[in-house]
């Protein structure tokens, strides 16, 4: 008797890597840090203040095939000072620096060995612009690694 094999891999979320993308960056008290950049962005958050990252011109990506034409990330300090370094490519997102900003600066030392809190929130749109929610009948899994590494 042969068995049948009942697992069946989907693959619905395509997050490819969008080096054409450009990215227009705003804090939450509404001040435009960059518009339409296709480079990487420095930022500094102190405690509580927000950055929305909104990336526009999506080509390799999609979900459940609906192409992805925008990603919106917000990014928000948990400490005193949140260092960020910005992609321009909203698959690469963030490389989160320290906390203690101003002293890995002065010390010459752009990573080092504080603690850092970080909360962040993802949204995907569709070519319309609507929000695309990812469902049971269409799951989708994220992960990301390394948020401390450029390479």
């Amino acid at each position: 008797m042969r068995r049948k094999n009942i697992f069946k891999i989907v693959v619905n979320l395509i997050f490819k890597s969008e080096p054409n993308a450009k990215n227009s960056i705003v804090k939450n008290d509404g001040t435009v840090i960059a518009s339409n950049r296709t480079e990487d962005t420095r930022v500094v958050l102190r405690k509580g203040e927000s950055v929305t990252v909104t990336y526009t011109g999506l080509e390799n990506s999609s979900y459940a095939v609906t192409k992805i034409s925008k990603v919106v990330y917000t990014y928000t300090a948990k400490d005193d000072t949140d260092g960020l370094h910005i992609s321009h490519n909203p698959n690469i997102t963030v490389t989160f620096l320290a906390a203690d900003f101003a002293d890995a600066d002065a010390t010459g030392e752009g990573d080092g060995p504080w603690s850092s809190h970080l909360g962040m929130s993802i949204q995907f749109f569709d070519e319309k612009g609507k929000v695309i929610t990812f469902s049971e009948a269409n799951p989708a899994l994220i992960a990301f690694n390394s948020l401390n590494s450029r390479s």
